[in-house]
């Protein structure tokens, strides 16, 4: 099992960034942080995918569970590539792993936004192309109220041990 996470502030503000219908983003988040129940059993408040983390994280000491994080494949794509392969028992050739870093570079993925909405014709999204438009965390930064920020850590820490709520925001390696 191979599960990606990535800046959990950000899920929320991109979530509710794209979706087709407006709802004010202080009042959808607020819900992110004290929803018990998951919307279609898809884990899409703070406190569902907290339960999704930690379910796998029970297990990442087996060979066949691997978490992930965006900001580690960000600051170093290639290395990411090469351990997914190495996980699913795949080639590591040089020149394959190259090409499919260079496929998977944010860049690349932009550039094939547009096929991929054709792909996927559902008018869930505002615009499939926005949905790529930066690539970075801390798009919260600036939309979120001091007191929403603080109620985000606040919640978060009542969730997790601060190691892994650390590791959810930043990536990078965990002692374990």
């Amino acid at each position: 099992h191979i599960s990606q996470r990535r800046q959990l502030r950000n899920l929320q503000v991109k979530f509710e960034d794209f979706l087709s219908g407006e709802e004010p983003l202080e009042e959808s988040f607020a819900w992110f942080l004290e929803e018990s129940d998951t919307y279609a059993g898809e884990g899409v408040a703070l406190p569902g995918i907290v339960n999704h983390y930690l379910s796998l994280r029970r297990w990442a000491s087996l060979p066949n569970v691997h978490l992930i994080h965006y900001a580690d494949m960000r600051r170093d794509l290639r290395g990411a590539v090469a351990r997914l392969a190495e996980a699913i028992g795949c080639s590591r050739d040089a020149d394959l792993l190259d090409r499919i870093a260079t496929s998977a570079e944010f860049s690349a993925m932009k550039a094939n936004a547009v096929a991929a909405q054709a792909d996927n014709p559902s008018q869930v999204w505002k615009d499939f192309g926005d949905f790529f438009r930066s690539g970075a965390s801390n798009q919260w930064a600036g939309k979120l109220s001091d007191e929403l920020v603080e109620a985000y850590h606040t919640r978060l820490a009542s969730l997790l041990p601060e190691a892994d709520a650390r590791w959810l925001e930043e990536g990078g390696v965990r002692a374990d």
